[in-house]
C-alpha cells in the first residue's frame, strides 16, 4: 500500500537571487502528531574520534511563537530528565517567530554532562527563510579540523569558533526523530508543521564543495563514502520508510493512516465585491487536508444561505487548483473543474470527479453572476460537508471566517501578476472619453513593484461597453532597462475634439534627479479618444531643471504629476500636481506641491505658485463652482488628509488645513466632479477615492462632498481588503467607476475596473438624476421592431419622423451614443449582419432623449466551430469539372484542421443546366463526401436530394448515405469516397452568385453535421465556397449540341445557342419559326412541344 506521499512538480524558495526547490515525493508533516522515527543504533552515536554529517531538506508551514516549544527538524536527544551519556545528543530545530536570523534555524550539540562539557555549537543561522518554501541544511562535525559546522542552503552559517570539541562525543540511548523531539524519555514534542525530504546521515564531515553536491542531488547512491542512512520517501510501503542507503536503518512513521482521509477542512469566504456578468467568482475556499493516501472525490454539499436572491446566479461551480492557494477567475482553464450545479434552495449536493493528493488541496466553490442581478445583493455559500472515497463524509463543522460577496454593477479584473509576462501591475488612471468610452493608463512594472527608475512601460486600454470588457493593451511609452523606463500616468480630456492627454514621467528616479540631469516630464496626446496616441513629447524643459528658463525653477531637481485623474476646467485649462524636490535634499520632508497646467490643450505648460511646501507629495485637483482650484494632498506622515484652495487660478493659496472625517495611511488618491448646480444637476457633488485607515493601506473607500469639500459626510467602502492608489471617472449614464489596484492574499497588486451607482454608494440616500434645466427630448421610434429577423442580404432601419429642429444620434456597435457618433439622415441605416443600435434624439433648446435599443438580426449559416485534432483525415482540395473553366481549389486543409473554412473567395463558374462532376482530394477512410447548394439563398441547406435540378432540393451529390450514393448505386461503407456523382444545375436558375458547401462526414444528409457524430472527433469537414451562375454571350451558331432547352411558365428558354428555332406541337404544325440571338426567350402557350434547332430535337412541356 502506498503511504502518505505528495507529488511535489514544482516548488520555489527564493533567497536573495538563488532559487531552491525538491521535486518528487516527500514527507508531509501536519505540527501535532506525525513524525518519522529512525530506530536506535549506534551509527548514528557519534565517537569521541569520529566525524559526523547530517544533511536534509525541510518546508516550513507555520511558525511557533514560543522559544521553549520551538519545532524540531531532526533530533537524537531528550530534554528533560537524563543523566550520564544520555545528556549527549544533536538536534537541529527553528521554526520560530519568523524573524530572519534569529529564530528559523538553529542547532544544539549537548555532550555528556559526565564530562562537563555542554554545547559545543550552539548557534543560529545568519541566513532567514520563509514559510512553504524548501530549504537545505547540514550540520557537520569535523575532528580533524576540531570544529563543528553549520550549513544552510549551501551556505556556511554557523561554527563552534575556538570553542575545544575534543572532549564531545554523543552516546546515548535514544532513536533518531524527524520532525519532532523528545521532552524526556516517553513524550514527543515540538513536532514540525511542514515537511521533509532527502535525509541523510555520513560517518564523515562533508566538505563544504560535497554539501553543495548533496543539496543539488535528489537521489544518492549507496555506495556513497561514508554513508550510513538516507531517506527519499520514494518508496514507503505501510509505515516504513526504505533506508537506501542499503544498511538497514528503515524509518518508522508515526500519527499516519494507512488509508486516504480528509482530516481536515478549513473554509475562507472571499471577502471582495463582484459584479454583474462576471464567470467563476470564487465566494468560498476549501482548504482540505489529506493524509494516508489520495482521495477520490464523489461529491460536495452545499447551501446557498447568505445569498439575497438566488437568480442573481446562474451555476455554481467547483474547481480545484491544487496546492495553488490563489484563484484567478480568468485562468480557470489552468485548474481542474471537479463539478458543476444550478442554484437551488436548500442544500445542493454537487457530484464531483477527481482525486486529491496527499498533503494540503484547495477547493473553490464559485459562482456565475447573472448579468442583470441587482446591484447590492449578497452571494454567499456554506460547505456542509465533502463526500470521497469509500462512502466517506467529512463534515465541516466551522463556517467560513470572511462575508458573502456583495454585486456591483461592474467589478472586471484587468490585470493580475504574470500577464503579459510581467510580475507586476501598479498606478491605475482612468478617464471618460469625449464618446463616452472609458480609458485607463497603468504601469507594467516587469520586474518588481518598485518606483522609477526601474523598467516600467506606461500601457493604456479602452473599454467602448462601459467597462464590460477591455482592448488589448497599447504601450505608449516602452520602458528599454533600469534608468530607462516610464510611469506614474495620468490621464485627462482636452478641450480639442476627441482629445486626451496623458502625463508621466521616466529616465531616473524622483529622488535620483539634479538640474542637470533631473528626472524627465512626458506627454502623449491622443485626437481619437485614447485610439492611437503621440510618442512621447518631453516638456521638462518648460517646467524645472538647468534648460528651463525661469531662474528659480532651473534650480529644481526633480518633479512627478499625480498618477489618476487630471482636470480639465470649464475655460479648457488642462492641470495637474506635481511633486517637487526644490533642492538636493532626498528626504520626503522637502517635498512641495505645485499645479503644472495648459492653457493651450498640452502645448505649452505654466507653474503655478507653491500650493504645500514641504511634507507635500502626489496630490489631486478638482475646479469648485466658482471656479476655484481645490487641492487634496497626501499625508506623508499618515492621518487627516491635507486641502488647500487657490481663488486666482494658482498664483495664491489658502492655508493648508485637514479634512479630519477622511484619514489615509500616506496613499495617493484621485479626486473628481461628479455633478454641478451649474450643469442642471439637483447637487453639487465631488468624489474622493484613499485608502480610509490611518496606519495601512486598505479598506478603499469613496467618499461623497455635498459642500464643495468642505467636508465629506459620506463614504463606502469599495475594497475592503489591502489597495493602494485607485482612479474615479464618471460613465456617461451617470453611474461611477474606480480603477483600482488592490493585493487581496498576494503581495503582488492585481487591477480591476470597479461600476457602482450612487443610490449604492449612498446606501439609498442620494440618486443619480439628469440635469432639469431643461426639457426632456422625446425618444426616437424605430420604423422597424426590435429582434426583427431579416432574410434578405441587407436592411434599412429608419425612425418615425421628427421635427425639423431634431437630431439623432447612434451607434451600431453597442456603444453608448454621444453627438460625436454618427448623426442619422432620412436615407437611414443600412446594416448588412446582426446589429444592436443605440440612438437618442436631441432637440434645440432641450436636453438629450433616453437613449433606445434594438436589435436586429441576420440569420447565418450553420457551421460547426470546433476544431479537429485528428492528422489522419482531412480535404486536400476539391475539384469539379462542367464548369465554364476547370476548377481547382488547392490546398484547403493538411493534418488537424478547423471544421468549418469560409472559402467564398473559391469561385466556381457555371451556366444554368451545366452538368458538374466533383471530385474530393480527401486523406482517410470512413467518411463521406457531401455537395450542398443553397439555392434558394434562405442560409439553410434543405436535405432534399436533387440530382437532375429539377425539384429545389438542395443536397447535389454524395457517395454515400444509407448504402446508397446521390444517384441510387449500392455502396459499401469504408471505401474511399474521393469521386461524387455528376449533377445538374436547374436550367432556370437565376445569374448570381450561391453558397455551395462541401461536406466531408458520416452518413448525414444534415449540411449542419451528423447529429448524433461529431464531425470534428470524426475529422470531418465543412467547407463554403461560391458557386456562380452566369449566362453565356457571344454565342456561336454551330452550338446546337451544347446548348440547353428548358420551359418555364409561358415561355421556352434556350441558352448557349444563336440561330433558326422551330417549335412543333403535338399534331406535327410548326408553331414558331424564328431565328434567336444571344440567349432569347421564345413566349408560348402551355402544352407539349418539339423544339428543333440546327438538327438537334428536344421535348419540353410548358406549364
Amino acid at each position: 500500500m502506498n503511504m502518505r506521499k505528495f507529488l511535489l512538480t514544482f516548488l520555489t524558495l527564493l533567497l536573495t537571487t538563488t532559487a531552491f526547490s525538491q521535486s518528487g515525493k516527500f514527507l508531509t508533516l501536519d505540527g501535532t502528531s506525525q513524525y518519522m522515527r529512525i530506530p536506535n543504533h549506534a551509527d548514528f552515536n557519534i565517537g569521541q574520534n569520529e566525524s559526523f554529517t547530517v544533511t536534509a531538506w525541510f518546508k516550513v508551514a507555520s511558525y511557533e511563537s514560543n522559544v521553549s516549544a520551538a519545532q524540531r527538524y531532526i533530533s537524537k536527544r531528550c530534554m528533560e530528565g537524563v543523566s550520564g551519556d544520555n545528556t549527549s545528543g544533536y538536534e537541529l530545530w527553528g521554526a520560530l517567530n519568523g524573524n530572519a536570523s534569529s529564530g528559523f534555524f538553529a542547532n544544539n550539540a549537548p555532550g555528556p554532562n559526565s564530562t562537563a562539557h555542554t554545547n559545543s555549537m550552539s548557534v543560529w543561522s545568519t541566513s532567514g527563510g520563509s514559510l512553504n518554501s524548501w530549504f537545505h541544511v547540514a550540520f557537520v562535525v569535523d575532528r580533524s579540523a576540531g570544529k563543528m559546522y553549520l550549513y544552510h542552503n549551501g551556505t556556511q552559517v554557523g561554527t563552534s569558533g575556538t570553542k575545544d570539541i575534543s572532549p564531545w562525543y554523543v552516546r546515548n540511548d535514544f532513536d533518531v526523530y524527524v520532525g519532532t523531539g523528545l521532552l524526556n524519555a516517553s513524550t514527543v514534542s515540538y513536532f514540525l508543521d511542514g515537511a521533509a525530504d532527502n535525509v541523510r546521515f555520513y560517518k564523515k564531515a562533508l566538505s563544504a564543495t560535497e554539501i553543495a553536491n548533496d543539496k543539488n542531488s535528489n537521489s544518492i547512491p549507496a555506495t556513497t563514502e561514508g554513508l550510513i542512512a538516507a531517506y527519499d520517501f520514494e518508496n514507503m510501503t505501510d509505515t516504513s520508510v526504505p533506508d537506501v542507503s542499503g544498511n538497514g536503518h528503515n524509518g518508522v512513521l508515526v500519527g499516519y493512516s494507512s488509508a486516504g482521509a480528509i482530516s481536515n477542512v478549513v473554509l475562507l469566504g472571499d471577502p471582495n465585491y463582484t459584479g454583474r456578468g462576471n464567470i467563476a467568482e470564487p465566494i468560498v475556499r476549501a482548504t482540505v487536508s489529506v493524509t494516508g493516501e489520495a482521495a477520490s472525490l464523489s461529491s460536495i454539499n452545499v447551501n446557498m444561505e447568505g445569498t439575497t436572491d438566488i437568480t442573481d446566479i446562474t451555476a455554481i461551480k467547483v474547481y480545484s487548483t491544487g496546492t495553488t492557494e490563489l484563484f484567478n477567475p480568468k485562468k480557470t482553464s489552468q485548474y481542474t473543474l471537479l463539478g458543476e450545479s444550478n442554484p437551488a434552495e436548500g442544500d445542493i449536493e454537487i457530484p464531483l470527479s477527481g482525486t486529491l493528493p496527499v498533503g494540503t488541496n484547495y477547493l473553490w466553490v464559485t459562482y456565475d453572476i447573472s448579468e442583470t442581478a441587482t446591484e447590492g445583493n449578497l452571494a454567499d455559500v456554506s460547505v456542509n460537508s465533502i463526500s470521497y472515497s469509500a462512502n466517506s463524509t467529512y463534515n465541516v463543522s466551522t463556517p467560513a471566517s470572511e462575508g458573502a460577496r456583495e454585486i456591483l454593477l461592474k467589478r472586471v479584473l484587468i490585470y493580475s501578476p504574470g500577464d503579459y509576462s510581467s510580475k507586476n501591475y501598479r498606478i491605475p488612471a482612468i478617464v471618460t472619453a469625449h464618446d463616452g468610452s472609458l480609458v485607463i493608463a497603468t504601469d507594467k512594472r516587469k520586474n518588481n513593484q518598485n518606483d522609477l527608475p526601474d523598467d516600467i512601460d506606461v500601457l493604456i486600454n479602452r473599454s467602448t461597453d462601459g467597462g464590460k470588457t477591455w482592448s488589448e493593451p497599447l504601450t505608449i511609452a516602452q520602458g528599454t532597462g533600469y534608468g530607462a523606463g516610464f510611469g506614474d500616468a495620468g490621464l485627462a480630456r482636452t478641450n480639442e475634439e476627441n482629445g486626451l492627454i496623458c502625463v508621466f514621467v521616466g529616465g531616473k528616479g524622483f529622488f535620483g534627479g539634479t538640474p542637470t540631469d533631473p528626472n524627465r516630464t512626458y506627454i502623449c496626446k491622443s485626437n481619437d479618444n485614447g485610439q492611437s496616441w503621440t510618442a512621447p513629447i518631453d516638456i521638462t524643459p518648460q517646467l524645472f531643471g538647468s534648460e528651463c528658463s525661469d531662474p528659480v525653477r532651473r534650480n529644481w531637481n526633480a518633479s512627478f504629476c499625480a498618477s489618476g485623474a487630471g482636470l480639465l476646467t470649464r475655460d479648457g485649462t488642462i492641470c495637474f500636481v506635481a511633486a517637487v524636490r526644490e533642492t538636493s535634499d532626498s528626504s520626503v520632508g522637502s517635498v512641495s506641491n505645485y499645479v503644472y497646467y495648459s492653457e493651450d490643450n498640452g502645448t505649452t505648460w505654466k507653474v503655478s505658485s507653491v500650493c504645500k511646501p514641504n511634507n507635500g507629495n502626489e496630490a489631486k485637483i478638482v475646479e469648485l463652482n466658482d471656479g476655484s482650484w481645490l487641492v487634496s494632498i497626501r499625508n506623508q506622515s499618515k492621518g487627516s488628509r491635507y486641502y488647500t484652495i487657490s481663488k486666482d487660478r494658482g498664483q495664491t493659496w489658502s492655508e493648508v488645513k485637514l479634512w479630519n472625517e477622511m484619514y489615509e495611511p500616506g496613499c495617493n488618491g484621485d479626486l473628481i466632479r461628479y455633478t454641478s448646480t451649474k450643469d442642471g444637476y439637483d447637487r453639487n457633488r465631488l468624489l474622493h477615492s484613499v485608502p480610509f485607515d490611518a496606519v495601512s493601506r486598505k479598506n478603499m473607500s469613496v467618499f461623497v462632498s455635498y459642500d464643495e469639500g468642505e467636508s465629506w459626510s459620506v463614504h463606502k467602502t469599495i475594497c475592503p481588503g489591502n489597495g493602494a492608489y485607485s482612479s474615479i471617472c464618471i460613465l456617461p449614464d451617470g453611474t461611477i467607476g474606480v480603477y483600482t489596484e488592490e493585493d487581496y492574499m498576494t503581495p503582488d497588486m492585481s487591477t480591476f475596473f470597479l461600476n457602482f451607482t450612487l443610490d449604492w454608494l449612498t446606501d439609498g440616500e442620494d440618486t443619480y438624476t439628469l440635469p432639469d434645466s431643461s426639457e426632456l427630448t422625446d425618444k426616437p421610434v424605430f420604423t422597424t421592431e426590435s429582434g426583427t429577423t431579416f432574410t434578405e442580404e441587407s436592411a434599412v432601419i429608419k425612425f418615425e419622423s421628427v421635427a425639423r429642429n431634431t437630431k439623432i444620434y447612434y451607434t451600431t456597435d453597442g456603444t453608448i451614443p454621444t453627438t460625436e457618433s454618427e448623426r442619422y439622415t432620412s436615407e437611414g441605416i443600412t446594416i448588412t449582419e446582426s446589429t444592436t443600435i443605440k440612438a437618442f434624439a436631441i432637440a434645440t433648446g432641450k436636453r438629450g432623449s433616453d437613449i433606445v435599443t434594438a436589435r436586429y438580426y441576420f440569420p447565418d449559416y450553420c457551421k460547426d466551430e470546433n476544431r479537429s485534432s485528428r492528422t489522419d483525415r482531412y480535404l486536400r482540395s476539391v475539384q469539379f469539372s462542367g464548369t465554364l473553366t476547370p476548377f481547382n481549389s488547392g490546398t484547403i486543409e493538411s493534418g488537424a484542421h478547423n471544421v468549418y473554412s469560409d472559402r467564398r473567395d473559391l469561385i466556381i463558374e457555371a451556366i444554368p443546366g451545366a452538368t458538374l462532376t466533383p471530385t474530393l482530394d480527401w486523406v482517410g477512410l470512413w467518411m463521406c463526401g457531401y455537395i450542398h447548394i443553397d439555392y434558394d439563398c434562405d442560409k439553410e441547406f434543405n436535405q432534399t436530394l436533387n440530382v437532375n435540378g429539377t425539384n429545389g432540393g438542395e443536397v447535389v451529390s454524395y457517395n454515400y448515405y444509407e448504402g446508397y450514393n446521390s444517384i441510387g448505386t449500392s455502396i459499401s461503407s469504408g471505401r474511399d469516397f474521393s469521386q461524387l456523382p455528376a449533377f445538374t444545375l436547374p436550367y432556370n436558375i437565376d445569374e448570381g452568385d450561391y453558397r455551395l458547401r462541401v461536406k466531408i462526414d458520416w452518413n448525414s444528409l444534415d449540411a449542419c453535421g451528423n447529429p448524433t457524430q461529431s464531425i470534428a472527433a470524426n475529422g470531418g469537414s465543412q467547407v463554403d465556397m461560391t458557386l456562380r451562375i452566369t449566362y453565356p454571350t457571344s454565342i456561336e451558331e454551330n452550338n446546337a449540341d451544347e446548348a440547353k432547352v428548358y420551359a418555364s411558365a409561358g415561355a421556352i428558354n434556350i441558352y448557349g445557342y444563336s440561330g433558326e428555332v422551330k417549335v412543333i406541337n403535338t399534331t406535327g404544325q410548326i408553331v414558331k419559326d424564328v431565328t434567336i440571338k444571344d440567349n432569347e426567350q421564345i413566349e408560348i402557350n402551355k402544352g407539349i412541344y418539339l423544339v428543333v434547332l440546327n438538327g438537334r430535337s428536344e421535348k419540353v412541356i410548358v406549364e
